[in-house]
């Protein structure tokens, strides 16, 4: 679908367990890379509670400079990627979390 959904909601799921299709989430050596990537990162984290492995590498854990571990043709760490659109939500108020 060209990239339309994003990292839409269960978008990972076919990629863990290797069953991707061409029209919902592509195909080829990039995605069969990025499907063993998420394998062995789901399986070390199974295994050990850490999801660092040999095909990602260290895998960081989130905290204040927001460490995130981009999968993709190339799986990298970034440092609050996307950061003015996280920061938006700061401002709302939720009025259903009011008394």
């Amino acid at each position: 679908m060209n990239g339309v959904l994003g990292a839409c909601h269960a978008l990972e799921i076919g990629f863990v367990f290797g069953k991707y299709n061409d029209m919902f989430a592509g195909s080829g050596p990039d995605a069969d890379r990025l499907s063993a990537s998420m394998q062995d990162a789901w399986t070390a984290f199974a295994r050990t509670g850490d999801p660092s492995c040999e095909n990602i590498g260290k895998w960081p854990v989130y905290g204040k400079n927001r460490a995130t571990m981009m999968l993709g043709k190339e799986c990298r760490v970034e440092e609050a990627p996307y950061e003015a659109e996280r920061s938006a939500w700061e401002d709302i108020t939720y009025k259903a979390a009011l008394p």
